[in-house]
């Protein structure tokens, strides 16, 4: 149990925490040293690359704070691969370890790591561990001279407080990093492709899009390929920038972040299909603050060629070109009637008007014509 200093230094040094920095690991470590007394202090932070056939590949960075560089080498040299930091694992979950107390005298006396750490004439070492769901992220070791004396236990119970908003702080700055990078660079990335690309994040909102895309938008909402009853408003964005292109992902929904393969709509003077990425993110349960990110691809295909077709939709209504973008995307009378909230009756009448106004007998010659 923290007894009211504990508390105090606990709220401290969380007062104290950068929010969106992208050095945050660097400008946490003096703060252990102001309210904890760990002069001495190194962060590592680690990536995995899933195998392909094989284990798990882990990459590492680390930042150290008045270690000097011989004992940085000597660590990682001989001693990473041994050192706790590297089987954290192994200790169950705990999201603080003092190195020192987890061995005994004659452990200590026989350890070559311990002896390392003699050496360095910094005895003491805890270990902060930095969780992302089950797998590693972080760690942070703090280390002490014999004159500080060991970390003690309310020091430790610390540790384990301030450690669930350290973890998620870094996670948040990780995420806002490749936010901004991606929002930053997107012009420069995508801007004269002749592809349409846009920037969404986890509610199918616009962040950014390439003029492509917005051109592509503008021919299916002009040609009546939204059905503005359908357009969830509140949702929009409502730059002029991105106008057309959000009313086409709102009149779409979930279907274009999370299963874009089914999406092919066949518009008056040309052919669209969707495609999406999941670029970064985390769930919402883990990051409250995060989001995830997607790069959505329209792409435009051959153009329609029947003038008799063109000239005959340009009379149909929001409601049937609906119907005849769903039909040409190989849709039957019941999947049609389930993806726009109607009854089969309905979808049939609608179909019978678009033959009428179309002059063609039935489904099989409209489609050979749209084609």
């Amino acid at each position: 149990m923290l007894t009211p200093q504990g508390y105090s230094s606990v709220l401290r040094f969380l007062e104290e925490m950068p929010t969106r920095n992208g050095t945050l690991l660097r400008d946490i470590l003096p703060l252990f040293e102001r309210h904890f007394r760990a002069p001495v202090s190194l962060a590592i932070t680690y990536q995995k690359t899933p195998g392909r056939g094989r284990k798990d590949t882990w990459k590492y960075n680390y930042i150290v704070r008045d270690l000097p560089l011989y004992h940085v080498d000597t660590y990682f040299n001989r001693f990473f691969a041994f050192d706790l930091l590297s089987r954290s694992q192994n200790i169950g979950g705990q999201p603080v370890v003092s190195v020192t107390s987890l061995l005994t005298p004659e452990e200590r006396d026989a350890s070559p790591y311990y002896q390392f750490l003699l050496e360095m004439e910094l005895p003491y070492q805890c270990c902060i561990f930095l969780y992302e769901e089950e797998d590693l992220i972080a760690t942070i070791s703090l280390f002490r001279p014999e004159t500080e004396g060991d970390f003690t236990p309310e020091e430790l119970e610390a540790f384990a407080a301030i450690e669930p908003f350290l973890s998620k702080r870094y996670l948040e700055n990780k995420k806002n990093r490749e936010h901004m990078s991606l929002s930053y660079h997107f012009d420069e990335y995508f801007s004269n492709l002749p592809l349409g690309v846009a920037l969404l994040n986890h509610n199918g909102m616009i962040l950014n899009a390439n003029q492509s895309f917005n051109e592509f938008a503008k021919i299916i909402h002009d040609n009546g390929g939204i059905d503005e009853s359908f357009v969830t408003r509140n949702t929009a964005n409502t730059s002029d920038r991105f106008l057309y292109g959000q009313k086409l992902i709102n009149f779409l929904g979930a279907q274009v972040l999370f299963e874009p393969e089914k999406i092919s709509l066949n518009f008056l003077l040309s052919k669209f299909q969707f495609y999406t990425k999941e670029i970064s993110g985390q769930r919402r349960t883990v990051i409250d603050a995060g989001e995830n990110l997607y790069l959505l691809f329209l792409v435009r295909h051959d153009k329609v060629h029947s003038e008799q077709i063109l000239n005959a939709m340009k009379l149909l209504t929001p409601r049937e070109t609906a119907v005849l973008s769903y039909l040409a995307a190989g849709m039957s009378t019941p999947q049609i009637a389930k993806e726009m909230g109607i009854s089969p009756f309905t979808v049939k009448t609608h179909l019978q008007n678009i033959y009428s106004k179309c002059n063609v007998s039935g489904r099989s010659e409209l489609l050979s014509k749209l084609k």
